[in-house]
C-alpha cells in the first residue's frame, strides 16, 4: 500500500491510498465518517489483476475540509481531479453507501472515463418517506453536541451483530472523532443523489445489496437497479458494510462482473 496527498483543483488537500499495481484500476469511494483505508482487505480479495486506488473524501480521514461545501458533485470533482494527478485515463468506479453516491455522480459528470460501475448498499434517490426520516436524522445530528449518542445506533445501522470486534472498536473510535457537522454534511450531501441520472452512454453497471442491510434495504436495491438499465443485480449475505468487513462474496462478484467488462478498446490507464 502506498498513501499520499495532492492539491485538488480548488486547492484542497486530498489524501489517498493505493493497493495493489494490476492493470486495472478501481477506485473505491468509502461510506460517511470513514476513509479509504477500509478498503484494505476488499482490495487483498480482489486480488493482484487489480490496482484499487482509495481517496479519503474531503473532511474525511486525511482530507482537508475546503472551502467549499461538501456536494456529491464537489466529491466527484475530487475524484476526477485525483485521476488527472495519477495519470488515470478510465477507471472501474466503485462505491459503498454514501461512497456509491458519490459514483452515481462521477458517472454521470465523466461518463467516458468509467469503464464500470460497482454501487453496493446504496441509494438512487430519495421517496417522500425515506426523505422525510433522512431529514428528521440529519436534523438530529445537526443538533448534536458531539457523535457520542449517535454512535451506538450508527454502529448497529452498519453492523447489525455481525462485525468483528476489531472494526467495532475501530469503526467507534473513528466515529467518535468524527465532527457532528462533517457528519451532517455529509448526510444532507446525499440527499442529493437523485438528480444525477444513469450515464450517457451507459457503462455496464453492477448493483449490490446486503440481505440484511436496513439502511439500504433489498426494496432500495431494486429501486436503484431499475434506475439503471440493464444493471446486475446481486444479493449477498450480511449487513450494511458487507464490503468493508467480510469482502469475499462480494469480491468474487466483483470480479466476475469486471470478467465479462474487460476495457476493451478504451485505453489502458496510465
Amino acid at each position: 500500500m502506498s498513501e499520499a496527498r495532492f492539491a485538488a483543483s480548488d486547492g484542497t488537500t486530498i489524501a489517498h491510498r493505493t493497493f495493489g499495481n494490476g492493470p486495472r484500476v478501481v477506485t473505491a469511494l468509502h461510506t460517511l465518517s470513514l476513509d479509504g483505508s477500509w478498503y484494505a482487505r476488499l482490495a487483498e480479495a480482489l486480488g493482484s489483476s487489480y490496482r484499487v486506488v482509495c481517496p479519503d473524501f474531503r473532511g474525511h480521514g486525511g482530507s482537508d475540509e475546503g472551502p467549499e461545501p461538501m456536494t456529491l458533485a464537489r466529491l466527484a470533482a475530487d475524484v476526477v481531479d485525483l485521476w488527472e494527478h495519477l495519470g488515470i485515463d478510465t477507471s472501474v468506479v466503485l462505491g459503498v453507501s454514501m461512497g456509491g453516491m458519490v459514483a452515481q455522480a462521477v458517472a454521470a459528470s465523466a461518463p467516458d472515463r468509467v469503464e464500470a460501475l460497482v454501487l453496493t448498499a446504496t441509494g438512487g434517490g430519495f421517496a417522500e418517506d425515506a426523505r422525510e426520516g433522512a431529514l428528521q436524522r440529519l436534523a438530529g445530528v445537526r443538533s448534536a453536541p458531539d457523535m457520542g449518542a449517535l454512535v451506538p445506533v450508527t454502529l448497529e445501522r452498519w453492523f447489525g451483530d455481525a462485525a468483528a470486534a476489531d472494526d467495532l472498536d475501530r469503526a467507534r473510535d473513528t466515529l467518535a472523532r468524527t465532527s457532528t457537522r462533517i457528519h451532517a454534511d455529509a448526510l444532507e450531501a446525499m440527499l442529493d443523489v437523485g438528480r444525477f441520472g444513469p450515464p450517457e452512454p451507459a457503462v455496464p453497471t453492477l448493483v449490490v445489496g446486503g440481505d440484511a442491510d436496513v439502511s439500504a434495504p433489498p426494496a432500495a436495491i431494486d429501486a436503484l437497479a431499475a434506475k439503471y438499465p440493464g444493471s446486475r443485480r446481486v444479493s449477498v449475505p450480511g449487513p450494511h458494510l458487507f464490503a468493508l468487513t467480510d469482502p469475499a462474496v462480494f469480491a468474487a462478484e466483483v470480479r466476475a462482473f469486471l470478467d465479462e467488462h474487460p476495457i476493451a478498446d478504451r485505453e489502458t490507464p496510465r
